[in-house]
């Protein structure tokens, strides 16, 4: 009996270790038009919803059957192969873009790269309610949540007036866990962007925060974009010693000397728009991009650079073909928009009522 056990436990020990051999991998069905998709793996339907991206997570086995399903209803059967160079694959994500042409489909590799893993839990869930009082300014209690795998910052600076209190600690031990997850340039600017842009924070907690950018230039971005939520601007001169390079030095102290020429670009709060003629260039940009996914990327490198009005964002939603990039673009604006009481009128670029109920239960909850 207990060698009957023992071959079964030896069974289902072997029978582990050959599937983790095999090796769980990731795949990204990347739409190159930007036009929505339904995808099914092994007959398993990924998404309900049509997306122009979609994410295959702990795919197990280097060969799998894709199905895909276009707006027009076409359907396309695919065998994709996740291996390297003819050998197994392990711990990494596959890309591919996706493009269908008449009644052809075309499934084009786009690249291999690890998965970064972002931590799950490291901050409680989601406050049903402002769960801390500064004063009698009301704030939000956590720096961000996890959903979906991704990140969602939290509106942390005062509702009203100015940052004079710097954001706990604790907040910037979550960002140091984030920025040691992420190795590539973009995605550490990202991060840096959202935690200043929502963040109140003190010289010393800027230095830390610009300790991990390594192109000089990201840094000078984020040091501008930060200086006006700083609670204390009287050390501002230490902020020099983050740069090596006499070039974004010299830039980043005609700055510092100058601040108040920039404030109604750079603010988050917004309440002068940017001058026209700027504003239609970039804007002109966006409509040029060529589908919603290259215009989120676009939008996400230089939306901070403007104050925009209502009718300017506008135009620029104008530029989305779909709704789920079009609210993206839209919760991303709200912060550089300098007319924060006509923001719902934006709802009339959404052609989904669920799009425009989670924007005004957005903006509602930035108004706390």
């Amino acid at each position: 009996m207990r060698t009957t056990s023992n071959s079964i436990l030896l069974f289902l020990i072997t029978s582990f270790l050959t599937v983790s051999a095999i090796g769980q991998n990731n795949l990204r069905l990347l739409s190159a038009t930007g036009e929505p998709i339904k995808v099914s793996l092994n007959k398993r339907i990924i998404n309900q919803t049509p997306e122009a991206e979609v994410l295959i997570e702990n795919v197990l086995g280097d060969t799998v059957q894709i199905g895909i399903e276009f707006e027009n209803k076409q359907q396309y059967n695919k065998v994709i192969y996740l291996v390297n160079q003819g050998k197994h694959d392990s711990h990494k994500e596959h890309g591919y873009f996706v493009l269908h042409k008449g009644t052809e489909l075309r499934i084009d590799f786009s690249g291999i790269s690890e998965i970064i893993e972002l931590p799950k839990n490291i901050v409680p869930k989601k406050p049903q309610a402002d769960s801390s009082l500064l004063g009698n300014k009301k704030t939000i209690a956590h720096l961000y949540e996890m959903k979906n795998n991704q990140i969602e910052f939290f509106n942390n600076l005062p509702s009203k007036g100015h940052c004079t209190a710097a954001m706990p600690e604790i907040y910037l031990g979550y960002f140091t866990q984030l920025m040691k997850k992420n190795e590539k340039l973009d995605e550490r600017l990202y991060l840096a962007q959202e935690l200043c842009k929502n963040n109140c924070i003190n010289v010393q907690q800027l230095k830390t925060i610009l300790s991990f950018m390594d192109a000089e230039f990201d840094k000078l971005v984020v040091a501008k974009l930060a200086y006006f939520n700083l609670v204390d601007t009287t050390g501002k001169i230490e902020l020099v010693n983050a740069f090596k390079y006499e070039g974004a030095i010299k830039d980043l102290r005609h700055f510092l000397s100058n601040a108040k020429d920039y404030q109604s670009i750079y603010a988050i709060n917004c309440t002068q728009v940017t001058e026209e003629s700027f504003m239609s260039s970039f804007i002109k940009k966006q409509m040029d991009a060529g589908n919603d996914s290259y215009r989120i990327d676009l939008l996400k490198k230089n939306y901070f650079n403007f104050c925009f009005s209502v009718n300017q964002i506008s135009r620029i939603l104008d530029s989305y073909t779909h709704d789920r990039e079009k609210l993206q673009a839209c919760k991303l604006l709200y912060f550089k928009c300098a007319e924060k009481k006509n923001y719902l009128d934006l709802n009339n670029a959404f052609a989904y009522p669920q799009c425009t109920k989670q924007l005004e239960e957005f903006v509602k909850m930035q108004e706390r």
